[in-house]
C-alpha cells in the first residue's frame, strides 16, 4: 500500500537515474545538478496534478491534470504523464515509476 503522504510533492524526473521503461523522480528540494529540460509533476495537492515543463525561454510551463493512487498503482491526468503507472520505490526523497 502506498503512503500518500510521502507522495504528495513537487517531484523532478531525473533522466540520468531513469532506463527505458522507468521514471526517477526527485523532489525539487533535492540536490540536483544543474540540468536543461527536467519535467517536474507537482503532486502537492491531493488529486490535482500540476505538469511542468520548460518552455522556450527554460521557463516552467504548468499545466493542470489529476492524479490517484490505487494501490501500488499511480493514476495520471497530466500533459506528458498520462496513463497508469506501476509504483516500484517510494521514498522521503526518491519516487520510481514504471508505465503500465
Amino acid at each position: 500500500m502506498t503512503d500518500i503522504k510521502k507522495m504528495t510533492k513537487n517531484w523532478v524526473e531525473v533522466r540520468e537515474e531513469s532506463s527505458p521503461g522507468r521514471i526517477v523522480l526527485r523532489p525539487d528540494s533535492y540536490n540536483l545538478p544543474p540540468a536543461r529540460g527536467r519535467r517536474h509533476l507537482d503532486l502537492s495537492s491531493r488529486s490535482q496534478a500540476l505538469a511542468k515543463s520548460p518552455g522556450p525561454a527554460d521557463k516552467l510551463e504548468s499545466v493542470a491534470g489529476t492524479w490517484s493512487v490505487d494501490g501500488d498503482e499511480l493514476h495520471l491526468s497530466a500533459p506528458g504523464w498520462e496513463g497508469h503507472y506501476s509504483i516500484e520505490q517510494l521514498t522521503e526523497d526518491l519516487l520510481v515509476i514504471s508505465k503500465k
